[in-house]
């Protein structure tokens, strides 16, 4: 499609402009897209949004969907249901961020747990915390006005 503009009574030819224009904001929106997994997403975006990372690395490594899932040792139609992000076992996750060299990733994801903190030592005195709780509740009956200093006699 071209298109004439008058500026100047200079005719200038954009013929194929929008074309580049557009090729180069899919390249973008493949490639380079600026997407962030938050809590605001549903799971079902961050799935999408993970297998379009899985699809982008294993594009980089070089490896086609047969080749990489030849190399995790998981079925070829897994691989691809990851990249369309769908849901996927974490022993198949595991196995594709081992084939793809990204595995050393998940500890950045998930650190080792360091242990407590010198604050948290002293309110457990001592003893590693063995499991989660949540926190004591306050009895509702119990108001202001139903309690006293007792020297109100």
């Amino acid at each position: 499609m071209a298109t004439n503009v008058q500026t100047n009574s200079a005719t200038i030819v954009i013929k194929g402009e929008l074309t580049k224009i557009w090729l180069v904001i899919r390249y973008v929106l493949r490639y380079k897209r600026i997407m962030k997994i938050q809590d605001q997403l549903t799971d079902k975006a961050i799935l999408e949004e993970l297998g379009n990372r899985i699809s982008s690395c294993r594009i980089r490594v070089g490896l086609t969907q047969g080749e990489a899932s030849s190399k995790s040792g998981i079925a070829k139609r897994t691989f691809e249901r990851v990249e369309a992000g769908l849901p996927a076992q974490s022993d198949s996750l595991v196995k594709i961020f081992r084939a793809l060299g990204i595995l050393d990733r998940l500890d950045a994801l998930i650190p080792e747990n360091t242990g407590p903190s010198p604050m948290e030592l002293l309110k457990l005195k001592g003893k590693e915390k063995q499991r989660a709780s949540k926190p004591h509740k306050v009895d509702k009956k119990a108001t202001a006005k139903d309690w006293s200093w007792g020297d109100n006699k």
